[in-house]
């Protein structure tokens, strides 16, 4: 079922779910996508990022692509969302 939500363009359904995410955590767009690093804006993120890879089935490297990032950060995003850390 997810693969077929994804329908014909994955960035279609990309900027569907940031539009979702940021309306749920009531920030924009762009603080979601960009480099701020207040913490709804990285918590949103996270869960965009977890949401993406999760439910809608895209790489990593389609993620990273989408949101200007590299790899390595969409990882340590699904790491976060999976097992909380306490700080």
């Amino acid at each position: 079922m997810q693969k077929a939500m994804r329908g014909v363009s994955g960035s279609a359904d990309l900027k569907g779910l940031l539009l979702l995410v940021a309306g749920y955590v009531d920030i924009s767009k762009s603080d979601i996508r960009g480099p701020t690093q207040q913490r709804t804006a990285t918590f949103a993120r996270h869960i965009f990022i977890y949401l993406a890879q999760e439910v809608f089935e895209f790489t990593n490297k389609e993620i990273a692509a989408y949101l200007r990032r590299d790899a390595s950060c969409i990882s340590h995003a699904i790491r976060k969302v999976r097992v909380p850390t306490s700080r």
